[in-house]
C-alpha cells in the first residue's frame, strides 16, 4: 500500500480552510492517452488518434462515440467539459447523456456547430446514475475531433 500523506481528516479540513476540493473526473481516458480504450464507434463510425486526439470518422450511416458513464448519483450536478473541433463536419456536434445511445430522450448537454472549435463546457443534472455519454454529428457529415473529455462534479 503507498501513503500519499493525506486522509479523509484533512481533506477536509483543507477543504474547510478554502482550498478547492478535489475533482474527480468520471471519464476514463479523456484525454485518449490510452488510445481508444474505453470509446465504442457506433455502427459504421471509425475512431483514430490523431495528435493526441480522438477523430471520429463518419461511416456510411453514423458519425457517433460512446462511453459509459457509472458511479453519478441522481439529481446531483456535474459539468461536461471537452475540446471539441467541428472544423470539418458540415452539422452540429452535440454531446449527449442518455439511458441508451438512442438519442430519442437524450439530454443533449453541449452544441458544437459545423466549423467552429475550442474548449466547451456545461453543466447538467445526473437523471439516473448510470448513464451512457455520447457525442453525434447531427444533421450533416464530416469527421470531428475531441480530447480533454470530463464529467466531474459541480
Amino acid at each position: 500500500m503507498i501513503n500519499l500523506g493525506l486522509s479523509i481528516t484533512s481533506l477536509a479540513a483543507r477543504s474547510r480552510r478554502g482550498t478547492a476540493p478535489l475533482k474527480l473526473n468520471l471519464i476514463a481516458n479523456g484525454s485518449f492517452g490510452a488510445g481508444t480504450i474505453g470509446w465504442v464507434p457506433f455502427s459504421s463510425t471509425e475512431l483514430a488518434i490523431e495528435a493526441g486526439r480522438l477523430r471520429v470518422i463518419a461511416g456510411a450511416t453514423a458519425i457517433r462515440v460512446s462511453q459509459d458513464v457509472s458511479a453519478l448519483i441522481q439529481g446531483q450536478q456535474y459539468r461536461l467539459s471537452a475540446d471539441i473541433d467541428a472544423s470539418a463536419s458540415t452539422g452540429t456536434v452535440t454531446a449527449r447523456i442518455n439511458s441508451s445511445i438512442s438519442t430519442s430522450g437524450s439530454l443533449v448537454v453541449l452544441s458544437v456547430a459545423a466549423g467552429q472549435s475550442g474548449t466547451f463546457d456545461a453543466n447538467f443534472t445526473a437523471r439516473a446514475g448510470d448513464v451512457v455519454l455520447f457525442f453525434n454529428n447531427t444533421r450533416g457529415f464530416g469527421d470531428y475531433w475531441l480530447d480533454n473529455i470530463k464529467i466531474e462534479p459541480v
